[in-house]
């Protein structure tokens, strides 16, 4: 047929065949459609209010530990009587309404209200263990941990060599405060007794009676 072209007709005819053929493998293997998009509806309203625990399935912390009591997990502790003096840093339980106060304002308000007792004043600052570490830049590091840390907080002092560790060391650790440091901390195996007013101590025996009476 004049005018026909033989590799215009090859070429549809190929396309022809791998159009059939990709039909017949899907017909075959549906798992290999391209599968359809997930229609997203609207997202759900959110309650600013809302707390966890609210909905359905969910539960607050303080219940999953009612109805779990047998979980072997640590008490946390809990300050709803309140206290003046929290021992030890870590996770601890708080209750609505409750307030936290900072360490530096706590600690002047105990000095403060130990002065007003009976003329109490600050105990004595005395170490009770010394903790020894090394920088990153080979300096010597110890901490001192004292045994009124209410009132007493921790201290990290920095030496340059070991000379400078043994001479600190001689110098809170010894057998007294060396000379020249007069008022350096020393360590104890117990603190001093708390300093009392001038006079009798309360509870005590009363001092001699003035002359004349």
């Amino acid at each position: 047929m004049a005018g026909a072209d033989p590799q215009g007709d090859t070429a549809t005819e190929l396309g022809e065949r791998i159009k059939a053929g990709a039909q017949g493998e899907q017909a075959l293997h549906p798992e290999w459609s391209t599968p359809q998009a997930e229609k997203i509806g609207p997202a759900p309203a959110i309650n600013p209010k809302a707390r966890y625990g609210d909905k359905k399935g969910e539960m607050r912390p303080e219940e999953f530990l009612k109805k779990n009591p047998d979980l072997n997990m640590p008490k946390l502790p809990s300050y709803k009587d309140g206290t003046n003096y929290v021992p030890k840093t870590g996770p601890a339980m708080l209750h609505e309404g409750e307030a936290v106060v900072p360490k530096d304002k706590n600690m002047k308000h105990m000095d403060k209200a130990m002065e007003g007792l009976g003329g109490m004043h600050k105990p004595k600052k005395e170490i009770h263990k010394m903790e020894i570490s090394k920088s990153h830049n080979g300096k010597h590091m110890v901490t001192h941990k004292h045994h009124h840390p209410e009132h007493h907080p921790d201290e990290t002092h920095v030496m340059d060599d070991l000379k400078g560790l043994q001479d600190h060391m001689a110098t809170h650790a010894g057998d007294g405060a060396p000379e020249g440091s007069p008022d350096a901390a020393q360590m104890t195996a117990a603190p001093s007794p708390m300093p009392q007013a001038s006079g009798a101590p309360m509870g005590g025996p009363a001092g001699p009676a003035p002359a004349g009476m």
